[in-house]
């Protein structure tokens, strides 16, 4: 038990920082969520991720996670259950939520994370995308991030693309 609570910690670490080129599969986007939570200032110890529709992400979480994790997941997120979330995961098969789910968030520090870059400047906190290589990458609006009052830490905005305020 021992050796898993420090090989599963290692493995997702050397995942997260890795640079060697890869296919873009779900467990990284899921390994990119979970080191997402260590990064940021929360006011609370559990953290609570939503998933919009069905989300091969989801899946690839469960596996990774623990019972005793401070991680809880909620599969196929609705409207009335935003405000049990800390962060939310929009996949690009569900873009068209995007307006609905930001109204129903409203001004609750929820941090929205999506699969479509078009949408960081629409007012996604963060989203994902496909670097050279074929490499997992991240952009970080951080105006709207700044406005949820949750702190990302430095050294996670440091590997991110910043949107440019003009």
């Amino acid at each position: 038990m021992k050796l898993r609570r420090f090989l599963i910690p290692s493995l997702l670490v050397a995942a997260w920082f890795s640079s060697v080129a890869q296919e873009v599969k779900p467990q990284n986007k899921a390994l990119y969520l979970i080191n997402f939570t260590k990064y940021f200032d929360w006011t609370h110890e559990n953290i609570s991720i939503g998933f919009v529709g069905d989300s091969p992400i989801f899946d690839e979480m469960r596996k990774l996670l623990t019972r005793d994790s401070y991680i809880r997941l909620l599969d196929n997120l609705q409207d009335d259950q935003v405000s049990g979330c800390d962060m939310i995961f929009l996949p690009k098969a569900h873009n068209e939520r995007f307006a609905v789910l930001q109204e129903v968030i409203g001004s609750r520090p929820v941090i929205l994370v999506t699969d479509s870059e078009e949408l960081i400047s629409e007012g996604a906190e963060i989203s994902f995308y496909v670097a050279s290589g074929n490499k997992l990458r991240f952009i970080v609006n951080r105006e709207e991030l700044e406005n949820t009052g949750i702190r990302m830490s430095t050294k996670l905005l440091s590997y991110a693309k910043v949107l440019s305020e003009n």
